[in-house]
Protein backbone atom coordinates (compact mmCIF):
# COMPACT_ATOMS: atom_id res chain seq x y z
CA UNK A 1 0.00 0.00 0.00
CA UNK A 2 2.84 2.39 0.78
CA UNK A 3 4.36 2.00 -2.67
CA UNK A 4 1.03 2.90 -4.27
CA UNK A 5 0.81 6.06 -2.18
CA UNK A 6 4.39 7.05 -3.00
CA UNK A 7 3.82 6.47 -6.70
CA UNK A 8 1.31 9.32 -6.66
CA UNK A 9 4.04 11.86 -5.91
CA UNK A 10 6.65 13.07 -8.39
CA UNK A 11 9.99 11.40 -7.71
CA UNK A 12 11.80 14.74 -7.41
CA UNK A 13 9.79 15.49 -4.28
CA UNK A 14 10.85 12.30 -2.53
CA UNK A 15 14.51 12.56 -1.58
CA UNK A 16 15.14 9.39 0.30
CA UNK A 17 16.47 5.89 0.14
CA UNK A 18 14.09 4.88 -2.66
CA UNK A 19 16.69 5.46 -5.35
CA UNK A 20 19.87 4.72 -3.40
CA UNK A 21 20.39 1.41 -5.19
CA UNK A 22 19.91 2.69 -8.71
CA UNK A 23 22.89 1.60 -10.73
CA UNK A 24 24.19 -0.90 -8.17
CA UNK A 25 23.08 -4.42 -9.06
CA UNK A 26 24.32 -5.59 -5.66
CA UNK A 27 21.17 -4.17 -4.05
CA UNK A 28 19.28 -7.02 -5.75
CA UNK A 29 21.39 -9.52 -3.80
CA UNK A 30 19.85 -8.49 -0.45
CA UNK A 31 17.20 -11.17 -0.90
CA UNK A 32 19.91 -13.75 -0.28
CA UNK A 33 19.86 -12.80 3.40
CA UNK A 34 16.28 -11.67 3.81
CA UNK A 35 14.62 -14.69 2.16
CA UNK A 36 17.09 -17.59 2.03
CA UNK A 37 18.67 -19.92 4.56
CA UNK A 38 22.45 -20.19 4.72
CA UNK A 39 22.31 -23.28 2.50
CA UNK A 40 19.99 -21.58 0.03
CA UNK A 41 22.24 -18.52 0.01
CA UNK A 42 25.24 -20.68 -0.89
CA UNK A 43 23.35 -22.27 -3.78
CA UNK A 44 22.12 -18.85 -4.93
CA UNK A 45 25.60 -17.37 -4.90
CA UNK A 46 27.12 -20.37 -6.61
CA UNK A 47 24.89 -19.73 -9.61
CA UNK A 48 25.50 -16.00 -9.93
CA UNK A 49 28.29 -14.25 -11.80
CA UNK A 50 29.12 -11.88 -8.93
CA UNK A 51 32.48 -11.25 -7.34
CA UNK A 52 33.44 -10.89 -3.72
CA UNK A 53 32.94 -7.11 -3.61
CA UNK A 54 29.44 -7.26 -5.14
CA UNK A 55 28.48 -10.01 -2.67
CA UNK A 56 29.77 -7.89 0.22
CA UNK A 57 27.79 -4.87 -1.05
CA UNK A 58 24.69 -7.05 -1.29
CA UNK A 59 25.22 -8.06 2.32
CA UNK A 60 25.55 -4.37 3.14
CA UNK A 61 22.23 -3.62 1.43
CA UNK A 62 20.63 -6.43 3.45
CA UNK A 63 22.14 -4.99 6.62
CA UNK A 64 20.82 -1.51 5.83
CA UNK A 65 17.33 -2.85 5.16
CA UNK A 66 17.36 -5.04 8.27
CA UNK A 67 18.59 -2.26 10.55
CA UNK A 68 15.69 -0.13 9.33
CA UNK A 69 13.31 -2.99 10.15
CA UNK A 70 14.92 -3.38 13.58
CA UNK A 71 14.46 0.31 14.30
CA UNK A 72 10.82 0.10 13.19
CA UNK A 73 10.12 -2.94 15.38
CA UNK A 74 12.17 -1.83 18.40
CA UNK A 75 10.43 -2.95 21.57
CA UNK A 76 8.08 -5.30 19.72
CA UNK A 77 8.05 -9.03 20.23
CA UNK A 78 6.10 -9.95 17.12
CA UNK A 79 6.95 -11.96 14.02
CA UNK A 80 8.36 -8.96 12.14
CA UNK A 81 10.79 -8.17 14.97
CA UNK A 82 11.82 -11.82 15.27
CA UNK A 83 12.41 -12.00 11.52
CA UNK A 84 14.58 -8.85 11.59
CA UNK A 85 16.67 -10.34 14.41
CA UNK A 86 16.99 -13.62 12.48
CA UNK A 87 18.21 -11.79 9.38
CA UNK A 88 20.75 -9.83 11.44
CA UNK A 89 22.03 -13.12 12.81
CA UNK A 90 22.40 -14.50 9.27
CA UNK A 91 24.29 -11.40 8.12
CA UNK A 92 26.63 -11.33 11.12
CA UNK A 93 27.21 -15.08 10.97
CA UNK A 94 28.29 -14.97 7.35
CA UNK A 95 30.39 -11.85 7.84
CA UNK A 96 32.33 -13.31 10.77
CA UNK A 97 32.83 -16.66 9.01
CA UNK A 98 33.96 -15.05 5.76
CA UNK A 99 32.71 -16.19 2.39
CA UNK A 100 31.72 -19.82 2.35
CA UNK A 101 31.17 -20.11 -1.40
CA UNK A 102 33.81 -19.14 -3.91
CA UNK A 103 32.53 -16.42 -6.21
CA UNK A 104 31.41 -17.36 -9.69
CA UNK A 105 34.28 -16.71 -12.10
CA UNK A 106 33.56 -13.40 -13.78
CA UNK A 107 34.82 -12.82 -17.28
CA UNK A 108 37.51 -10.22 -17.75
CA UNK A 109 36.09 -6.80 -18.61
CA UNK A 110 36.01 -5.95 -22.27
CA UNK A 111 38.13 -2.95 -23.17
CA UNK A 112 36.80 -0.91 -26.07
Amino acid sequence: MISLKLAAFPQRNLPGPGTCGVGDPACDLAIAWTLLTAEGRQAFRGRLPVGETAWARGRGWALWKTLAACAYTLGNDDQEAANARRILGEIFSEYTAGSTVPPHPCPAPTVY
